[in-house]
């Protein structure tokens, strides 16, 4: 298990999606930056893509989790 996700699942909803933003700006950063230049890392491209699919992943399993207590 990657050290990301164990950072991320303690997390609640909410800080979960100021997570995400903030990942999602940087990966539009380093988008930017790739068409512009070369960057340093090109594999910080995908493993910035790959952390929002995880905090994704994790908001839809707590969201699921969520419905169905208040079921």
């Amino acid at each position: 298990m990657s050290s990301f996700l164990k950072e991320i699942q303690d997390l609640s909803v909410p800080e979960l999606e100021v997570k995400l933003d903030a990942i999602k700006k940087n990966l539009f950063d380093l988008r930017y930056k790739a068409q512009l230049a070369t960057i340093e890392k090109p594999s910080d491209i995908r493993n910035a893509k790959r952390n929002v699919a995880r905090i994704l992943t994790l908001l839809k399993d707590k969201g699921e989790k969520i419905k169905s207590k208040n079921i």
